[in-house]
């Protein structure tokens, strides 16, 4: 086993600089194909004696060592390289395989012989095989006769050169009708105005390097000859004709997304069979202008239809249009004898509907304009249909605007529609109008409970003020508070009556719908509800907006401003005096009552009395006469002036009652006689 410090020294000793001759081996470069062997020979004369050899290798970057052999000890090869290589110990050849790319770079040696160190250097290039020539044309294998013919050669290898054959004869550019251009892996042959003698044997390419070649399959190509511009006869039963496309519409226009067709027909002299028929679509792909068959490119698959046919209608449909569909279309047709390709073209171009509303911000009753809009023109008698919401909607193109027209607008091709345009949106701005009032509550509307009446309404911008109202039984009018919601949180008798949101916005206001509110005082709350219940404000009355959230506790402060507080007094105030005015009603009626019974007793204890002093007249002295009214006058009240009885009768007897509102029935009536 070599020690370390051996191959350090040996090392070291090879790569002495300034004692060494430069011809150890020969210029290169040398070339070699990946994936083959390759031997890097030397100049050392076989007499001399090789004491020692060391190669090296590098691709622009460090020096990496490959391998050393010395007759003091054995080869050294190191890593990447191990089983690749192989050196000579006579000569100091340097065998390496099977080559990759990256084998490829710079080479050294040092031989140390008994005349010295000699070194070299040497660069290797690795070439890559020659590999799948192909011709490839822009056209279909018959080509029609004064066209223009690109044929494309393309492989794979490295430091190609290329060349071209008819047959076995060598094709060379004459700068006229001929041109080829090379580039690294291909090769163009160009043939300008082709004639039927320019393609008679098959076409070859090969592809070689300095050590591979490689050439294509053979590549065929038939010219069809023009037809006579017209056949002539007078033989009869022979009909003399012209070849010819005819396009009915060459310029149609279609929406994205739905279908066309291509209106066709084609002519040509009587005898000939048309065995094929194609379109093509035309381009200018790498500054030259291509026609490629309809039927070859992917992205008309399953979307082209030809509903010609071999005879004379040559029209052609195509679906579900999308934007790189726009452009050039030919038709071309061979016979047994001739083929014949449309000199014009049919140009197929593509819109979008555009739909536009103008203006698009109005108020009810202004005048609305809605457009449907293309970037060509579509053909017959288009009519637009329009669509609201995405429902079909019947408007007239120019039409003043109500509430229920705001939303969002297409439009669309009538017989088209499943194509529509893009949305456009219309708003139209009012007043509130449907103002509503919801009543929500818990149970019955008995004293104590609370009830939110809650105002809506449809309105653009929406209602940003709500004010309540009550009417009265007076028929008086009076706010009662402002917000969407207005909370009564403990029902009262005096909160009976007629209710009336009215809801505005910058436009205008409106007034909601009467809404009768009767509390029943023949049910009152529970005690143990009131107890549950959160303690309320003294006021009967409480409103929320729709746009804020009032939270209320026990231990909250109620806050009111001026204006919530005028209401409190004013509600209270109607209060006060409806509870007067009938505790007035009442005391008259009972007054009233009281006066007609004390009236009757009286009326009828006179008469009593009279027949008594009559009785006691008769029997008795006269004197006893006074004593009779005495006891007259004591049996009637304090308070009642009463006449002296006569004969004048009860129902015009003149009498003035007064009696006291509050008297106790417990109280001495006087002495019955």
């Amino acid at each position: 086993m070599v020690t370390s410090e051996v191959k350090k020294t040996g090392e070291t000793m090879l790569r002495i600089l300034g004692c060494c001759e430069w011809y150890a081996l020969p210029e290169g470069p040398l070339e070699a194909v990946s994936g083959t062997n390759v031997t890097f020979k030397t100049l050392i004369d076989p007499k001399e004696e090789i004491n020692a050899t060391a190669w090296f290798f590098s691709n622009g970057g460090e020096l990496m060592r490959i391998a050393t052999l010395s007759r003091s000890q054995e080869s050294i090869v190191f890593k990447n390289y191990q089983g690749r290589v192989t050196v000579n110990q006579t000569n100091g050849f340097l065998t390496l395989g099977p080559l990759a790319m990256i084998d490829g770079g710079d080479y050294y040696v040092n031989i140390l012989t008994g005349k010295g160190v000699k070194t070299g250097e040497i660069k290797l290039r690795v070439l890559e095989p020659v590999l799948n020539v192909t011709i490839r044309a822009n056209v279909s294998e018959r080509v029609e006769f004064n066209s223009t013919v690109v044929l494309t050669c393309s492989a794979e290898g490295s430091f190609l050169k290329f060349s071209w054959t008819n047959g076995t004869a060598p094709i060379m550019a004459d700068n006229a009708r001929l041109a080829i251009e090379e580039e690294t892996t291909s090769s163009t042959l160009t043939i300008s105005g082709i004639q039927s003698t320019d393609l008679v044997g098959p076409i070859y390419c090969t592809a070689a390097n300095q050590l591979e070649m490689e050439k294509s399959a053979p590549f065929n190509l038939t010219v069809i000859l023009p037809p006579p511009l017209s056949v002539s006869t007078t033989q009869p039963g022979i009909v003399s004709t012209f070849w010819s496309v005819t396009f009915e519409n060459p310029d149609p226009c279609a929406l994205k997304g739905s279908s066309v067709q291509f209106r066709c027909s084609y002519d040509y002299p009587d005898g000939e069979t048309v065995h094929k028929n194609e379109w093509f679509r035309g381009d200018i792909k790498n500054g030259r202008w291509k026609r490629t068959e309809l039927s070859s490119l992917s992205s008309y698959q399953n979307r082209v239809k030809y509903i010609g046919d071999r005879e004379h209608n040559c029209s052609l449909e195509l679906y579900d249009l999308r934007d790189d569909d726009t452009g050039y279309y030919y038709f071309r047709f061979d016979t047994n004898t001739y083929g014949w390709r449309s000199k014009r073209s049919v140009y197929l171009s593509l819109t979008d509907l555009t739909a536009s509303v103008k203006p698009d911000s109005v108020r009810v009753g202004q005048n609305v304009t809605l457009t449907c809009d293309t970037s060509c023109t579509l053909p017959g008698l288009t009519q637009i249909v329009w669509y609201k919401n995405g429902q079909p909607v019947a408007k007239p193109p120019h039409f003043q605007a109500g509430a229920g027209d705001a939303g969002s607008y297409t439009c669309a091709v009538k017989g088209q529609e499943f194509v529509q345009s893009n949305p456009v949106f219309l708003d139209v701005q009012y007043a509130p109008l449907n103002v509503t009032i919801e009543v929500n509550h818990n149970g019955s509307l008995a004293e104590g409970r609370s009830v939110n009446l809650t105002c809506s309404s449809a309105a653009n911008p929406p209602a940003v003020i709500h004010t309540w109202y009550r009417r009265t039984a007076s028929s008086s009018i009076l706010q009662v508070g402002s917000g969407q919601v207005l909370s009564l949180p403990s029902l009262e008798l005096s909160n009976t009556g007629i209710y009336i949101c009215q809801a505005r916005n910058r436009l205008g206001e409106n007034n909601s719908t009467e809404v009768l509110l009767e509390v029943d005082k023949s049910e009152r709350l529970p005690e143990k509800e009131k107890e549950g219940e959160e303690q309320r404000p003294t006021s009967p009355y409480t409103t929320t907006s729709s746009h804020a959230t009032t939270t209320q506790s026990s231990n909250r402060d109620t806050r009111v401003d001026n204006k919530d507080l005028l209401d409190i007094q004013c509600v209270l105030f109607d209060k006060l005096q409806a509870e007067l005015v009938e505790m007035r009603l009442s005391l008259e009626r009972n007054l009233r009552q009281m006066e007609g019974r004390t009236h009757s007793l009286l009326w009828s204890m006179t008469r009593r009395l009279e027949r008594m002093t009559e009785a006691m007249d008769r029997k008795s002295a006269p004197s006893h006469q006074s004593k009779t009214y005495l006891s007259l006058h004591h049996l009637l009240s304090s308070r009642v002036l009463a006449v002296t009885p006569s004969s004048q009768p009860p129902g015009i007897l003149p009498m003035s009652l007064h009696t006291r509102a509050q008297r106790k029935r417990g109280g001495q009536r006087g002495n019955r006689s």
